[in-house]
Order: structure tokens, then sequence, then C-alpha cells
């Protein structure tokens, strides 16, 4: 009923829009800043939905935002109030798609999410990852991920100076010593997640890792940050490289800290490599790797929804068979998930604290 109430509420909005858009009687600005500029509310003398050109400072316009990147649907019936609840919610998966389902699950009712895992972690583009605790990032683990998935990514770059590095003949980064202290270098990596996808097979993975409860911990990742932090330091000579992209990628569709991401070293070139000896005593600041997903959740009642509403448009939700339906692709379960897959399990165990 919920998504139901949403889809309704986007079919109303964009009659008023386009109202507004189109009335003769109302001046050209308020047509052109309308969908960004009003507030939404439900006017208690009818029930129906009332917008007004008078935003509040503190709106947030995430429902609103995604109103320009969905279609509306097709006219809803209204819910009759003196139908029972078992009627309505009836009336209501007869009256929506499995698109149009999906569609108001996707933003309206997904939550941003980001933590921080270990950094021995491997992260695959299209992957869903248990989101740790924040003082325990060891007990993140990926549970599911597709065969193929696009990805982009981006140089080495840095938080606080902004400052480029140079690119090295084979491949390598090279900042100079003093521009990085006391800052963060961070390489991104931006999947493609297949939303729809996920949605049509969410209770199919769950089911088969028999996971039941706290399922907004579980993400449909779109992007992670690989992090050096950079210590303070009294001295700071030479110059630090930075590893190639290409060496974080452990499979063509995996990726993970390689085993050397950055050295010092007083050569220009990068030649000579310091030891981490030799780096400690000419007073290197030390470094550490910090790895960061990003992506959506949604709550265990969203998941319950779509369960009910598969189950009454006679799928089998044990089964990917909607996702092959639609023609999205599959999901597979990740290698160190297996049933019975609980938040106590700590899957991976290994942390990486690099001193040079």
């Amino acid at each position: 009923m919920m998504v139901y109430i949403h889809a309704y509420y986007v079919g109303e909005w964009e009659q008023v829009c386009h109202y507004v858009e189109q009335s003769p009687h109302v001046c050209k600005s308020v047509q052109e800043d309308f969908r960004n500029h009003s507030t939404v509310s439900i006017r208690r003398s009818n029930g129906r939905l009332c917008a007004d050109f008078v935003p509040e400072p503190d709106f947030e316009n995430h429902a609103l935002d995604f109103f320009g990147t969905l279609s509306p649907p097709e006219s809803l019936p209204p819910i009759n109030p003196s139908l029972e609840a078992t009627s309505q919610e009836a009336a209501a998966i007869k009256s929506l798609t499995l698109l149009g389902y999906y569609g108001i699950c996707w933003l309206p009712l997904s939550r941003p999410q980001s933590g921080s895992v270990s950094s021995a972690a491997t992260i695959s583009s299209g992957a869903v990852f248990l989101l740790p605790p924040k003082d325990q990032p060891e007990e993140g683990a990926e549970i599911a991920s597709l065969a193929k998935a696009e990805f982009a990514d981006s140089d080495w770059a840095l938080a606080k100076r902004r400052r480029s590095g140079m690119s090295m003949e084979n491949g390598w980064t090279r900042f100079n010593a003093k521009d990085v202290c006391n800052d963060t270098l961070t390489y991104t990596l931006e999947f493609t997640p297949e939303v729809y996808a996920w949605l049509t097979q969410a209770n199919h993975i769950f089911s088969r890792l028999q996971i039941t409860t706290n399922l907004e911990d579980y993400l449909l990742l779109h992007s992670v940050d690989f992090k050096i932090l950079i210590g303070s330091a009294t001295q700071t000579p030479g110059y630090l490289f930075l590893c190639p992209e290409e060496d974080f990628r452990a499979r063509p569709t995996s990726f993970r800290w390689p085993n050397c991401p950055a050295y010092w070293s007083l050569d220009s070139s990068g030649a000579e490599r310091l030891s981490r000896e030799e780096a400690i005593q000419l007073g290197c600041p030390y470094f550490q790797l910090t790895t960061q997903v990003h992506g959506w959740s949604w709550d265990t009642n969203v998941y319950a929804g779509l369960r009910q509403f598969h189950q009454a448009k006679g799928f089998d939700l044990d089964s990917q068979d909607i996702a092959r339906h639609l023609g999205y692709p599959l999901f597979r379960l990740s290698g160190d998930a297996s049933p019975p897959f609980s938040h106590g399990e700590s899957v991976i165990s290994v942390k990486h604290f690099v001193s040079l």
C-alpha cells in the first residue's frame, strides 16, 4: 500500500505540474521554477495533494527529484476507504505493473548509505555488500554480484589541496612529498548499479543465504573509494609514488588493494624505492589504507512488499524467474557467502595498516 500511495502521488504531482506549466494564468517565472521550488502537502479539507510555490528552508527534495526521471504511472484508481484491507491490497497490486512497482521502490523508498570495510576486502562491480558495524569493518562481506557490470574509474586525487599528480611512463603517479602530508589520496571506482535487476532477485538471494533480519544493512554498491590517509611529518623529502589503476584489479570485474599501492622515493623517477626503515629515518609520514563503499539499501518492509507483490503476480519467489522474464542479468552468490549467512560471521578478517 505504501508503494501504491507513492505511485498515486506521482500521478497527482504530474497533473499539478502540467496544470501550472500550461496555465495561461500563471506567470512564466513560476512555471519554470515550480517543480524545484514548491512545497507539497495534503490538504485537510479534502485529503488531496496540495502544492504551494512557497519552499520550506529544510524541505527535503529527495522524493521530488525522482519525478523528473520516472514516467508517471498510468491512471490509478483511488483506494476506496470502505473496502477491507485485503481488497485494497488486491486492487493496488492489480493496478501496478512490475516496472511501475520497481520505479517507486527505487528512489522514494531507497536509502543512500556508506561505510568502511576491511582494506583486505575484494569488491566486485555490481555487488551487494553487507555494511559492517562502524567499529568492526572486517565483518563486512560481499554476498552477491553480477558476472558483468559496467564501471568507471578516476585518477588519484588529493582531498584538501585538489592537486593532480604527475603520470609516469610506467603508469605510476608521482606526488611531491610536501604536497601530500596530512591529506588523503583517493582512487574511486563508480559502478552502474542494476537496481531493477536487484529488486527482482533480492528475496531469492536472501532466501538462498537464509538471511531474514537487518536487510537494511545490505547495500547495492554504486561506488567504492580506496583511500590513503597520509600523516603529518616534520620533514618531507622526496616523492610519493602511487600504483597504476590496473593494479587494483584482482579479476576482470573485481578490485582490491594491491600488495604495494604506494612507496616513498628520493629519486624523481621512482627507480630507487625507500625501504620502510629508510623512510622512517628520513621522517617520511606514515600512511594508512582504508576502503569505503557507497550504495543503496532498502528497509525490510520494502523487501516484504516485493515478496507479496511478486507472489500476487504469480512468480516463484525462490527462483530468478522474474529477472529472466524481464531480461535482467542474474546475480550469483559470492564465493565467501554460504548459508546460513549472519552478521556475526567474520568472512573477512585481515586488516591493512602500512607505516612507510
